[in-house]
């Protein structure tokens, strides 16, 4: 708890005559510390939350700088001003108190009666009592905080200590603002509910956040900080924010909502703690989860490889060979580039949410993909577990694309299901049909067989070789046949629909048929032909990815 103006001046006897003459609105300063002053000069001397104490000796030979010293003081956010009044300055001037008033500076004046060293000894008397209340529940909050930690807490538990010792909203975010861990108390405000429905904080904040520089100044100033109301943004309660920094690695962000009541002194202290509690937890969640995937690894690989010195001996190598053989199907994972963090955010997610499904899982790190193997063998249940699964990451701001093997019980076959998973991945992105998230590798159905061939085989055919004709035709003659063809098929032959994702008249689409059928012998009404065609564009897009 911190000492404000109005405070001292009601709980105080020692100033139990003093009066504010000027600047009420600002009595809600807090008073950091007192200085008494009587040198002419006095700004150079005086910081950030002192109560300026004064006889006016000096002033008082100064009437022309008095209101201006007021601003000077109010400009370094003093506490005030109290004078002693009734000797060399009988009155505070009327210039003084309206600059006091008009900055909202309280100024105080004092009878001469008063000892002004039993004002300051009484001033920090309290504030030193307070700090030492303060430092005493600090300490009683680092026990209980670091006792999560020895007990093999989670980031769960720490948000719920937090809330309880600081009945307020506690909020944990990785890096990219995702939440992590929270836990909730009333009253809430716009932003905080919208944060937990989403499961992140909602982009308009994350771009005002970005705006008002707060990502940049917790990188500079690695400290909590103070983010006031905003109800334009949805901010109707003030924050405080904290980065979790492991060394010099961001590992995400703590939170903490304000309630009714404004955010004390103890609250810095606290999220300061909570957030070294946080960068333990996660750093040991982060050698738990890097040992599982070496673990994992070396399991997978052995299977794709049975001569690999990656396989082991043991429990654990028994235990996955025999899930195997109860049946499965893998899941190629593809998120786009994600950090590092993310990566074992998402695998977590994955694993989570594939078990409550009900699902034995195993997620490995592929590079920037992820393998998933399912204890499965139901085909159109796996399907309906991976569309919610994408459904489920996209809500935590995760845009994931899944291919989706044939089931399978032999442990030998892993390695081509494997394949059969990354390949309909990669045969997903050239296709790139809308908004679909997941493909199984049945969905590609001969397309499916062609990329079990060389590439170079596959290309050893007169369709592809003719789309690179028309290709470079275009390229000489500033045509657009190719994109015109493929887009005509891809609507099935409708011409009114290719002319409109064309951006094109009717017409104008007709004769550019007649061209290509003139130039390169093209029957549109030849099933065979339209079949290869499209399976070639098809091909010709998962070997030259965009």
């Amino acid at each position: 708890m911190t000492l404000t103006v109005a405070q001292a001046l009601r709980e105080l006897p020692v100033l139990s005559k003093a009066r504010v003459v000027a600047g009420s609105t600002g009595l809600d300063r807090t008073i950091r510390w007192t200085h008494i002053i009587d040198h002419p000069d006095v700004v150079p001397w005086v910081q950030d939350g002192h109560l300026l104490l004064t006889t006016a000796f000096a002033l008082m030979l100064h009437p022309e700088e008095q209101a201006g010293l007021v601003r000077s003081l109010n400009e370094k956010r003093l506490a005030g001003m109290m004078v002693n009044v009734g000797r060399y300055m009988l009155e505070i001037p009327p210039e003084m108190t309206a600059a006091a008033d008009a900055a909202g500076f309280p100024l105080i004046a004092l009878p001469w009666e008063v000892d002004f060293a039993e004002v300051t000894h009484a001033i920090h008397e309290y504030i030193l009592r307070e700090q030492y209340a303060l430092a005493e529940q600090a300490d009683h909050i680092h026990q209980t905080l670091t006792r999560i930690v020895l007990e093999g807490g989670d980031l769960a538990e720490l948000t719920r200590q937090l809330a309880e010792i600081l009945h307020c909203s506690v909020t944990i975010e990785d890096e990219s603002l995702r939440l992590m861990a929270h836990t909730t108390l009333e009253p809430t405000d716009e932003v905080r509910a919208r944060s937990i429905q989403l499961g992140r904080t909602p982009d308009e904040v994350v771009e005002y956040l970005r705006t008002q520089g707060v990502f940049e100044h917790l990188r500079r100033y690695p400290r909590p900080y103070h983010l006031p109301p905003n109800p334009g943004i949805g901010f109707t309660l003030e924050r405080i924010v904290s980065p979790i920094l492991v060394g010099s690695q961001l590992f995400g962000y703590i939170w903490i909502i304000a309630s009714n009541q404004p955010l004390t002194g103890l609250e810095y202290l606290v999220i300061e703690r909570g957030a070294v509690v946080a960068a333990l937890i996660l750093s040991r969640q982060e050698a738990i989860y890097e040992t599982e995937q070496r673990l994992k690894t070396q399991l997978f690989e052995g299977s794709l490889n049975p001569d690999s010195s990656f396989l082991g001996e043991g429990l654990p190598e028994a235990a996955w060979q025999a899930g195997l053989r109860n049946g499965y199907a893998i899941l190629a994972l593809d998120a786009g580039n994600l950090d590092r963090q993310s990566r074992r955010r998402l695998t977590a997610l994955v694993e989570e949410h594939m078990r409550q499904e009900g699902l034995w899982t195993t997620a490995i790190e592929r590079g920037q993909r992820l393998a998933v193997v399912l204890g499965i063998t139901d085909m159109e249940k796996l399907r309906a577990a991976a569309e919610r699964l994408a459904a489920f990451a996209e809500d935590r701001g995760f845009q994931i694309t899944v291919g989706i093997s044939a089931a399978a019980r032999e442990v030998e076959a892993l390695r081509r299901h494997y394949q059969q998973a990354e390949d309909t991945l990669t045969a997903a992105a050239a296709l790139e049909q809308g908004t679909r998230r997941v493909w199984a590798h049945d969905d590609l159905g001969f397309l499916g067989d062609l990329l079990i061939r060389s590439q170079k085989t596959r290309n050893h055919n007169r369709y592809t070789a003719l789309l690179d004709t028309i290709e470079q035709y275009d390229r000489e003659k500033n045509t657009q046949y190719l994109p015109t063809l493929e887009t005509y098929l891809d609507h099935l032959s409708s011409a009114n629909q290719a002319a409109q994702a064309l951006f094109i008249h009717r017409n104008t689409l007709y004769q550019r048929l007649s061209k290509i059928t003139d130039l390169w012998g093209i029957d549109f009404q030849d099933p065979l032909a339209v079949l290869n065609l499209n399976l070639a564009f098809k091909v010709r897009h998962i070997d030259q990815p965009q």
